[in-house]
Parts: C-alpha cells; sequence; structure tokens
C-alpha cells in the first residue's frame, strides 16, 4: 500500500470524491442513489381494510404495495396540478392588476 503524507490513496481518493460531489460537480439521480428510504409497515383491520380492498379491486391492482404506490402518485399529481393552476391564477391576476393600473381593464362580466 502506498502512503502520502500518513494517508493511503484510497483515502485520499475518497475524501476527493466527497468533495467533489459536496461542491456538485457530479449530479446524481434519484435513481442512482436513494437517499430517503420510509419504511412503511401497517395493519388495517375491519372498515379500513374494507375500503382498502374496494380501492384495490377498483384500482385493478394485485399487491398491496401497488396500491399505497398508486394512491401516493396519484395525490402527488393532484397537488402538483392544483399548484399549476394557483401559479397559473396569481399570473392573472397579476397581469390584471397591470391593466388596471393602466386604465386598460375590462370586467369580463
Amino acid at each position: 500500500m502506498i502512503y502520502t503524507n500518513n494517508y493511503n490513496i484510497s483515502s485520499i481518493f475518497i475524501r476527493f470524491l466527497l468533495i467533489y460531489i459536496h461542491v456538485g460537480c457530479i449530479k446524481m439521480t434519484q435513481k442512482v442513489i436513494i437517499q430517503n428510504k420510509i419504511p412503511i409497515r401497517i395493519d388495517f383491520e375491519d372498515d379500513e381494510a374494507e375500503k382498502f380492498e374496494v380501492i384495490k379491486k377498483y384500482m385493478g391492482l394485485k399487491q398491496n404495495t401497488e396500491v399505497i404506490r398508486a394512491l401516493i402518485s396519484e395525490k402527488y399529481n393532484e397537488l402538483k396540478a392544483l399548484e399549476e393552476k394557483r401559479r397559473l391564477q396569481r399570473i392573472r391576476e397579476a397581469e390584471a392588476m397591470e391593466w388596471l393600473k393602466k386604465g386598460e381593464y375590462k370586467c369580463p362580466m
């Protein structure tokens, strides 16, 4: 093993790599490295179990985990669509205020 200033080459490489990653020179996607792992263990009983099975059957899914993933994706997409709708509404309101300031705004009603 080669030593340089009390560090072996592999530790120097690891330090360099960590600095390189830290300053953002290497961009890693979530598919390459999963940084957030959320374990979920849940038991549904009675009414909740019945609701879950109805949703599972409606969605045509076989695995319970597929149902959870599908519901999370569905809700996420709803939230993103709502966020975009609100963003566009803010833009329209800002444009209307500009037109109003210029005296060009006409009420649509």
